[in-house]
């Protein structure tokens, strides 16, 4: 008897993306049932009544910022014997599910998603260019993972295995520069501090510091940024259908709204503690 699967789907006003992601887990040809449960954080843009409207798919209402809490809210109510956490951002082959079920029993300890980034329009095309380099920020997806659930309780498994996922990136300027200050807040939130979180607080404190003090030397952060965004988006340029200055204008948008969020959310941490 096949395995029954549950995908946890975490959202948030992911409209743009949500249906060509539901898409493509609902032509999964695992032999077994697969549900879809949505967890929505408080989309604004028509996410939840869009997935509500789905046959097969459930929707969980979660509006914790933190990508972790409605992952959690997931595997709560999830029925499947193995559970999928997804990405609203990506789409996934037709076995996707059955080859990652066959990873776990094969003796895998983890399984996950090989991303490729992919972009539907000439601005998108130049995201996806820039988030193969590894010099993007926002537009990096959380990693698809496999848990197998046993006795009601969920062991996570560390990713070791890859299955085919294509990452769909932000398509126009709005839309990457929401999925930045969103990440950028997730970030804060979660209190995930890394070398990215640390270069997009510093970007944002220089270039303040520049305006407000009128000191030259502080713009010495913001023009390295320029620069190395440029050097990045000339080498990408030569891809087909990528337009150097579109790769700029990316990587610009990418780590400024990051930043942007990230403080703002670092800021909102701040006042609550206050």
């Amino acid at each position: 008897m096949s395995a029954t699967v549950t995908v946890v789907l975490p959202t948030r006003n992911d409209r743009a993306d949500l249906t060509d992601c539901l898409d493509s887990l609902a032509l999964q040809d695992h032999d077994g049932a697969v549900e879809i449960v949505v967890v929505d954080r408080g989309s604004s843009d028509g996410s939840r009544e869009l997935a509500n409207a789905r046959r097969g798919v459930r929707v969980v209402d979660n509006r914790s910022r933190w990508i972790d809490a409605a992952v959690g809210a997931g595997v709560a109510v999830a029925d499947g014997d193995i559970v999928f956490v997804a990405d609203a951002r990506e789409r996934y082959e037709p076995d996707f599910v059955r080859r990652g079920i066959a990873a776990l029993d094969a003796g895998a300890s983890t399984v996950g998603a090989d991303r490729r980034p992919v972009g539907s329009t000439s601005f998108g095309r130049a995201v996806a260019a820039v988030v193969d380099t590894g010099f993007g920020t926002a537009t990096t997806v959380t990693q698809a993972r496999v848990w197998r659930v046993s006795y009601g309780a969920v062991s996570p498994r560390v990713t070791d295995h890859a299955i085919g996922a294509w990452s769909l990136v932000p398509s126009t300027v709005m839309d990457l520069a929401r999925a930045g200050a969103d990440r950028g807040r997730d970030d804060a939130s979660a209190r995930r501090i890394s070398t990215r979180s640390a270069m997009g607080a510093a970007l944002v404190a220089t270039t303040t510091a520049a305006v407000v003090t009128g000191r030259r030397r502080w713009f010495t952060v913001p023009v390295a940024h320029a620069i190395a965004a440029a050097v990045v988006a000339v080498r990408v340029g030569g891809e087909p259908g990528v337009a150097p200055h579109r790769a700029w204008l990316a990587i610009a948008v990418d780590h400024w709204s990051y930043a942007g969020g990230l403080v703002a959310g670092c800021v909102g941490r701040a006042r609550q503690a206050g």
